[in-house]
């Protein structure tokens, strides 16, 4: 009988134990769902907006075509193209080269100019999505924005290239202005 008062008294206290270990738990629910409510600031007045981005580039239509890049060393051909900003926000542009292929990738130049300033020149290997040629100026939400391109085949190309050939895609992309100060094109 001793040893059952005994066994009886141990399992009390566990089970008083775990009642305590159940209620210091629950305690600590409370307090952090009470900590997450009270963590959350607002401040009346402030409007925060989001923005839907969008940019075309020439209406979808290829700036050069197939038959455009018939060149010889020293000459070129030049192309207008438009950029429009789609967005419903003032927006930031950049310009760059993908999927560039081609033999005559080291023999052409390329220049685009916004009128008369010409704001990048390269070989298109150096055109790339991570160093485009930024637009000298924002776009208004709505706004189209004409450039101009001009592939140069370099003088010092001789016939080496002839019958070559260059691929490669012109690509822009847009970020909002607001907010942007550094032009992030994250």
């Amino acid at each position: 009988m001793a040893q059952e008062n005994k066994n009886l008294s141990k399992l009390q206290k566990q089970v008083r134990m775990h009642i305590a270990a159940i209620i210091v738990l629950l305690v600590m629910l409370i307090i952090t769902t009470l900590a997450l409510f009270s963590s959350i600031a607002e401040a009346d007045g402030n409007v925060f907006q989001t923005a839907q981005v969008k940019i075309s580039l020439n209406g979808g239509e290829k700036i050069f075509h197939d038959d455009d890049f018939q060149l010889s060393p020293g000459s070129s051909i030049e192309k207008s193209f438009t950029v429009k900003n789609e967005s419903n926000v003032e927006a930031y542009y950049r310009l760059y080269f993908e999927n560039v292929n081609g033999p005559l990738e080291n023999a052409v130049e390329f220049q685009i100019y916004d009128g008369d300033n010409l704001i990048y020149q390269g070989k298109p290997a150096q055109l790339v999505k991570t160093d485009p040629c930024l637009a000298p100026r924002s776009l208004q939400a709505g706004e189209t924005h004409t450039l101009s391109i001009k592939a140069v085949m370099l003088d010092a190309s001789g016939n080496t290239y002839q019958n070559a050939y260059l691929e490669f895609d012109v690509a822009a992309d847009a970020v909002q202005v607001r907010n942007n100060p550094d032009k992030k094109f994250d």
